[in-house]
């Protein structure tokens, strides 16, 4: 793009670079007095000033250059050859820099998610029944079978992965409850109809996210010896039990407790889902070949890390802590923030798809408006500084995805799990068509131009589930934001 400076901007550049120069002082004048010829000779030349003066002129006029064009760059610019500037005369100057690229959506059909339901079932309800019981329960050693599916037993372990020793599953007397969800159930199976005193060897390969703390390796070998069998006994639900124990008046009233805490709980829970899952719908309809422009991912990993770290510090912390009680390794953690930012980076590219696809704009009233709502001392002064500062387009950019986003959870179509409609199974046909015949463009994975016309926390510890930004988040942002 080229940036254009008018003659007065540049000879008030030019009389500012003279100004700066004379605050040296000079035999023979006053302090900040000498006059034009005698700093040029004092400096070696004219020429001096002029360079001086373009320098300053395009350091400040290009980042106001790019954000009156809308444009967020998403790395430095590089310059053309730049000419001095010359007294009253214009001055022009050519610049290129990186920008988001301009991705469509295989479909612009509103969006079709399947939610739980609000209320609580009765499903969950009796899970949450036989987990409480699991407090109460009694264990009875078992001698005269082998090992069922819900036995708690005691057992010599000997785990190892690459040839390491997993510590965590290592011992002479390690207490192992199958069922209980602290291994996957494929990792259950193995003990089943294993008996007391018997060796027993096997290999257990786990899927993504299981046994985080073994490593690299994706095979461990096991030798286990059961040393005992307990069989668990679960008290009778009764409302005399309930009474005694849960001091609840009956059974009824002790599940219409647990149904308003189920209920309680999806009411906070599934508001946040239902964005998630709406991001990440709008996000597997982005068509974009290739690998997502590195720029974008570094931000928005470096984001990650930022809200994690901060949130970490807060709770008092460190790092490695985090890492022992997560079962993670440093690089386990990185590869998961990684796979954030991608996530992210495709449901911010989604967002600004859908955005231009309805048209959304974001005008300085509406700017002022959530600088009036975020509580600042002076909305107007803020405003002014972020102008001040280029910052507008970038804040453009978060109000426009906001109002792609609250556009797309308004006419968001919720299914029940299992339910299904005609225009789901329609909508599913045409987005597979238009990837066939609309493939992304090349051109603009991260590529640079000079008339730029785009613009721009899990497992590992949950760093900051960052799916588009809300109205909340862009407003406390402005004003921590001050450039």
């Amino acid at each position: 793009m080229t940036a254009l400076l008018t003659a007065e901007e540049v000879d008030r550049g030019i009389a500012a670079a003279y100004k700066e120069a004379g605050k040296v002082r000079i035999p023979g004048f006053r302090h900040g007095k000498a006059p034009r010829r005698i700093l040029e000779n004092f400096y070696g030349g004219r020429e001096y000033f002029l360079a001086k003066a373009t320098d300053r002129l395009v350091q400040d006029a290009w980042p106001l250059a790019i954000d009156a064009e809308g444009h967020v760059p998403l790395d430095k610019p590089d310059f053309d050859e730049i000419d001095l500037v010359r007294e009253g005369t214009d001055f022009s100057f050519s610049l290129s820099f990186t920008v988001r690229p301009l991705v469509e959506l295989a479909s612009y059909d509103p969006v079709e998610i399947e939610l739980p339901s609000q209320e609580a079932t009765d499903e969950e309800i009796e899970a949450q029944i036989k987990a409480m019981l699991g407090y109460y329960v009694t264990f009875n050693a078992v001698t005269d079978r082998p090992v069922q599916a819900g036995d708690f037993l005691y057992a010599e372990l000997e785990t190892t992965a690459d040839g390491n020793v997993v510590e965590a599953l290592t011992g002479e007397n390690v207490p192992y409850d199958l069922g209980s969800g602290a291994m996957p159930a494929s990792f259950d199976e193995k003990f089943i109809g294993l008996e007391i005193g018997v060796p027993a060897e096997f290999d257990y390969q786990y899927g993504p996210g299981e046994l985080g703390f073994v490593g690299q390796a994706d095979l461990v070998h096991v030798k286990a010896t059961v040393k005992t069998i307990e069989e668990k006994q679960a008290p009778d639900l009764t409302d005399a039990w309930v009474r005694e124990v849960l001091e609840f008046e009956s059974v009824a009233d002790f599940r219409a407790r647990i149904a308003e805490t189920i209920t309680q709980q999806k009411e906070r829970e599934i508001p946040q889902l239902r964005e998630r899952r709406i991001s990440d719908e709008l996000a597997a309809r982005v068509q974009f070949e290739g690998e997502l422009p590195a720029a974008l991912l570094t931000a928005n990993e470096q984001s990650i890390y930022q809200d994690f770290f901060t949130a970490l510090q807060r709770q008092g912390m460190a790092f490695d802590a985090f890492l022992a009680n997560s079962n993670l390794t440093a690089d386990q953690f990185r590869a998961d923030a990684q796979r954030q930012a991608a996530e992210l980076t495709r449901q911010e590219l989604a967002l600004d798809a859908l955005a231009r696809h309805l048209g959304l704009t974001i005008s300085e009233e509406e700017i002022l408006e959530q600088f009036e709502e975020s509580g600042v001392d002076d909305p107007a002064a803020l405003l002014a500084q972020w102008k001040a500062d280029a910052r507008l387009s970038e804040l453009r950019e978060r109000l426009l995805r906001y109002k792609a986003a609250q556009r797309a959870q308004e006419e968001a179509i919720i299914l029940r799990p299992g339910e299904k409609t005609a225009s789901k199974t329609k909508t599913a046909s045409k987005a597979k068509a238009a990837s066939k015949e609309k493939p992304a463009s090349k051109e603009k994975p991260a590529s640079k131009t000079k008339a730029a016309s785009g613009a721009k926390k899990t497992t590992a510890g949950q760093p900051a589930d960052k799916g588009a930004s809300t109205k909340k988040q862009d407003t406390a942002n402005a004003k921590d934001n001050k450039a």
